[in-house]
């Protein structure tokens, strides 16, 4: 029975997805054929965005702020797949921003029988349906994706249906990721390969392409063609990381961890952010430094998984596992570290520079982009856990190299990353974007 539910499941997508397909590719020849929409100055700038991060879940310290770019977009709309609830979700953020999650595995009668492709076709009809109608109702003025994938395809079918702008948004190397996780980064692709096809059509498709890094224009996964139309805005994290260091706290006597050598890692903690590699790190790092301990801030599937590890290799309460943090919090705890730890860091590694914290982070993501080598701490291979708990140990047993270290970290956080950089150049963007048409 599951087996003849399966095929059926699998040929009604195709139908339907084919009698999709055509219907979506004649309507956007009829809109092509009208030309392209103007802008005109002085009206208010609404952005539509295909998200990869769940708002309602995920509010952080000045998150409006960075959406509204000081009033730059008036309005904010987001839809969202989300695999982790079975029940859509709506909400208004703040009056400005509305936010769709959808649950892309939905609690409903066709997912439950065995129907998951189809499910997954009617999921992605409800996302175009509900975009469709906020763009037709709220006079939109660009539309936005953070991914080349089936958010990028959604985005772009959107962008030509009504004659808008569509900017892509890069926030992975996905051959990077790949290679990380053995798997593609989008579920709806068989291979690598075909993956890779696919980005590389959204990518010329779109008006612009934006990141907050350099990175990914330099990755072979991007197309050379595109080079020109690529814009790094600048990373940006909230702005309780741009403090002055002597208003955080050293947090180790709450924390229990009163003349330790603090070691801190914090992400999600999920394979495609190697928080194993910091446990095993750790447990060399003991061997050289007694006193260490190791601080993880973050939550994610690996938890338990990881728990057991530090417990396997005996480190016992040299792990200490804190959870998911604010940024009030963390910003006292890089503080308080005396190293972080970053297999893969992504926008921690400045917000540990602005606390004046050492790296050691691996050669990999944009770690090189960023990382000054020796003097803000080290980049060491990818995966080489001996020469990540090797340069640890260098940091941690040499105090003036420490406080070195730490000085520069802040002065060239300051001066290579400013904030309000980030802000006006993300506007520009969007200026551009909506000057090209």
């Amino acid at each position: 029975m599951k087996t003849l539910i399966k095929a059926l499941d699998i040929a009604a997508f195709f139908v339907f997805a084919i009698l999709f397909a055509v219907c979506v590719l004649a309507v956007m020849g009829v809109s092509a054929l009208l030309g392209k929409r103007r802008f005109k100055p002085g009206m208010p700038v609404n952005r539509f965005s295909f998200a990869i991060c769940d708002l309602i879940s995920n509010k952080y310290d000045g998150m409006f702020e960075d959406l509204f770019l000081d009033d730059y977009i008036n309005e904010d709309h987001y839809i969202y797949f989300d695999y982790a609830n079975g029940h859509d979700r709506f909400e208004i953020l703040n009056e400005r921003v509305f936010f769709h999650s959808l649950a892309a595995h939905p609690d409903n009668a066709i997912y439950k029988a065995g129907f998951c492709r189809v499910s997954m076709l009617l999921v992605e009809l409800k996302a175009l349906g509900i975009a469709f109608g906020t763009i037709w109702r709220s006079n939109i003025t660009f539309v936005k994706s953070h991914d080349p994938h089936l958010l990028g395809l959604n985005a772009l079918i959107m962008a030509r249906l009504f004659r808008l702008p569509y900017v892509l948004h890069l926030n992975s190397d996905f051959d990077m990721k790949y290679k990380g996780l053995g798997k593609t980064s989008s579920p709806i692709f068989f291979s690598r390969g075909l993956e890779r096809f696919f980005e590389r059509i959204i990518m010329r498709a779109a008006n612009l392409i934006m990141a907050d890094r350099n990175l990914y224009r330099n990755s072979p996964y991007f197309p050379f063609s595109c080079t020109g139309k690529y814009r790094a805005f600048g990373v940006r994290v909230a702005e309780r990381h741009y403090a002055a260091v002597s208003s955080r706290k050293d947090r180790r006597k709450e924390l229990g961890i009163e003349g330790k050598k603090a070691l801190f890692y914090v992400g999600r903690l999920h394979p495609v952010k190697y928080p194993e590699d910091a446990i095993r790190a750790m447990a060399l790092v003991k061997k050289a430094v007694s006193n260490a301990v190791l601080v993880m801030a973050g939550d994610g599937p690996m938890k338990e998984e990881l728990k057991t590890t530090a417990n396997f290799m005996g480190l016992g309460d040299s792990v200490l596992f804190l959870g998911s943090r604010n940024n009030d919090e963390l910003t006292d705890l890089f503080y308080t570290a005396d190293v972080l730890l970053a297999p893969h860091g992504g926008v921690t590694l400045l917000e540990a520079a602005l606390a004046s914290t050492p790296i050691v982070a691996y050669d990999f993501d944009w770690h090189p982009e960023f990382i000054e080598n020796g003097k803000m701490g080290y980049i060491v291979p990818f995966r080489d856990i001996d020469e990540l708990a090797r340069k640890a140990i260098a940091i941690l047993t040499n105090e003036s190299l420490r406080n070195d270290m730490r000085a520069y970290c802040r002065r060239y956080a300051e001066s290579r990353y400013p904030r309000r950089y980030s802000i006006e150049n993300e506007k520009k963007i969007y200026d551009e974007l909506i000057g090209i048409l």
